[in-house]
């Protein structure tokens, strides 16, 4: 890390088992060959997790390290104000002695609260996902109901229902479960509306029993199943974007392109022809779907006083589906915007710009306006005579060698230089160091997360009383397993022996 100079500090807390807070520190950084690496450092305990504390913690971890503070080029943490808070946070005060140290809100975070914010601003989608997360703890929280459920569909007719063996866990804090969780209740939708029925004529509890006829009185509602079908078409997408930043190979950069995919997938989505086709869809599934009504037109509501402009009556829809097509334009703008405010962050304006410079240099574009706002930003990081002949060159050679220069992307620029040799590596240097700068900045910080898991698994209740030292010890081993398996045991117990 110290050979190659900057790297990107990554950082989340977590408690322990033994109610201990645990300060999770890891490092991005790219070798010389520009291939990128995510490296958890150890777990640190905390007093406390205001900003002060996880400061000290930090710059501790990095004085150990022996690398300097002026090397780092990004940090990357959730969105609690601890962490990046404008004020006070964590990624201010490090900014305030580092400016370059750009801050990114993790995409998986953002990606998460950009689909909590839709889903608020969208009542069907709220409905639906609340009633699917009241069926999965009806389900999934009793044995009993669970074991009820397996045996009527093993007694249902072989390709009655979908492939799914039961309804998935439908958490609110996982990333990227909620799609399937959906379409895990659609698929068995039959196998549910029997089971409500079989348990209300056995004994249950009253807070049970109303629980069982709400969600029962529900699903025979069509508003119900469409805000399902909806809610499982957008999150859908949102979870495969999701599924895609928590690559450890994914820079910022990426990260953003795959997002603006994602905007344009959903963008696309929002037109009467595929309103259209959707509608049919939900309408043929729920002629498939027993006991479910057919949609009607909701009772025409008068508007509040506060609210009453002039003398009109207000508007309301003329047809049902009118009525399902204003609905599904909410659900698909509240999940673009969201999307769009929570990932448009002020630290990735640096980012686009080294990116545009990189690939217009390829493409043999004007990139003045770039090049001096990126100079005029890192400084001393870049040595500009240099960088501006070098780019020169970096044209010339997609010209020749390329076969479509005006559409090069900064895929095929980093290919390029990974597969260079050391000859001529040396005479992309500032290239390569500035393709370095780009790829430094993670697009998530899953890779903490994942040391939280690893945690869970080394430091259980059974062994609460495990201290520091050996958590971290055994949290090495365990993030390293391949490392582990090459090595020598023989030659390590004639060491120690």
């Amino acid at each position: 890390i110290r050979k190659n100079g900057a790297y990107t500090v990554m950082a989340d807390e977590c408690t322990d088992v033994s109610n201990k807070e645990q300060f999770a520190v890891c490092i991005r950084w790219v070798d010389e060959m520009l291939i990128d690496h995510e490296d958890v450092i150890g777990l640190r305990h905390v007093e406390t997790i205001d900003a002060n504390c996880l400061v000290g913690a930090i710059k501790d971890v990095l004085l150990q390290m022996n690398l300097k503070l002026s090397d780092c080029r990004g940090q990357c943490y959730d969105g609690a104000s601890n962490m990046t808070g404008s004020k006070h946070g964590v990624a201010t005060q490090l900014q305030s002695e580092e400016p370059r140290a750009l801050l990114t809100h993790c995409y998986g975070h953002a990606l998460n609260l950009a689909v909590g914010d839709a889903v608020k601003q969208s009542k069907v989608c709220q409905d639906a996902l609340d009633i699917a997360y009241e069926i999965s703890k009806l389900i999934r929280y009793s044995p009993k109901r669970n074991a009820a459920f397996h045996l009527i569909k093993a007694e249902q007719p072989a390709g009655d229902e979908g492939s799914s063996v039961g309804i998935r866990a439908f958490c609110r804090t996982r990333w990227t479960v909620r799609g399937d969780a959906i379409e895990s209740i659609l698929e068995n939708y039959n196998t549910l509306q029997q089971l409500w029925d079989d348990c209300l004529e056995t004994r249950l509890d009253p807070d049970v029993k109303g629980r069982v006829i709400g969600v029962k009185s529900q699903m025979v509602q069509y508003n119900l199943f469409f805000g399902l079908h909806l809610c499982k078409t957008i999150l859908k997408i949102t979870d495969n974007l999701s599924r895609t930043l928590q690559k450890e190979t994914m820079s910022a950069a990426s990260g953003q392109s795959v997002a603006d995919l994602t905007v344009a997938t959903l963008t696309q989505m929002r037109s009467d022809e595929s309103f259209q086709l959707f509608y049919n869809l939900v309408d043929t599934k729920r002629q498939k779907a027993a006991g479910v009504g057919e949609p009607i037109l909701p009772r025409k509501r008068k508007a509040p006083r506060w609210f009453e402009v002039g003398s009109s009556d207000g508007f309301h829809s003329p047809t049902v589906e009118d009525c399902y097509r204003c609905k599904y334009f909410e659900a698909l703008d509240a999940a673009i915007s969201t999307i769009k405010d929570r990932f448009n962050q002020p630290g990735y304006t640096m980012y686009r710009n080294l990116e545009e410079l990189l690939v217009n240099a390829a493409r043999g574009k004007n990139y003045e306006e770039f090049y001096r706002k990126v100079v005029s930003f890192y400084k001393e990081d870049l040595k500009p005579s240099e960088l501006s002949v070098q780019l020169q060159n970096l044209g010339t050679w997609f010209s020749r060698n390329g076969s479509g220069q005006a559409t090069v992307e900064l895929r095929e620029c980093i290919a390029f230089l990974r597969d260079l040799s050391d000859g001529q590596r040396s005479f992309f240097s500032e290239v390569c160091h500035l393709a370095r700068l780009i790829l430094v900045m993670p697009a998530t910080n899953a890779i903490s997360e994942r040391s939280f898991s690893a945690m869970r698994r080394l430091k259980t209740y059974l062994r609460s009383s495990m201290g520091q030292k050996r958590l971290n010890h055994l949290m090495v081993l365990h993030l390293n397993k391949e490392k582990l398996d090459s090595l020598d045991l023989d030659a390590i117990g004639n060491e120690f022996v």
